[in-house]
């Protein structure tokens, strides 16, 4: 079965795939093209860190020009740089590149 976190008429919902429409946890059915789609966490407890692997794929660190490292880089993130399914990220003023 398919889980999804989606905001539906402005509610947040934690949602489930059912013969081709997301059956929303209130009863009502959507189509995936009506809801907005959000990264697919659980409600409680929610992550306040996530540990993230930089430059562990050779052709990465290649696309670089980076030397890869002997041990995958290790970073951190917060929650908000999480985001859903067919969502945007946005660009910060004076940011040339980004990955």
């Amino acid at each position: 079965m398919k889980h999804a976190r989606v905001v539906f008429e402005g509610r947040t919902f934690d949602a489930t795939e059912r013969d081709g429409q997301l059956l929303l946890a209130d009863g009502r059915t959507a189509a995936f093209d009506a809801v907005q789609w959000l990264p697919p966490l659980a409600p409680v407890p929610r992550p306040r860190t996530i540990l993230a692997l930089g430059l562990n794929y050779a052709d990465h660190a290649k696309e670089l020009e980076f030397k890869a490292p002997e041990e995958p880089l290790v970073f951190v993130k917060g929650e908000g740089a999480l985001i859903g399914h067919r969502q945007t990220t946005r660009r910060p003023a004076g940011v040339q590149f980004m990955h």
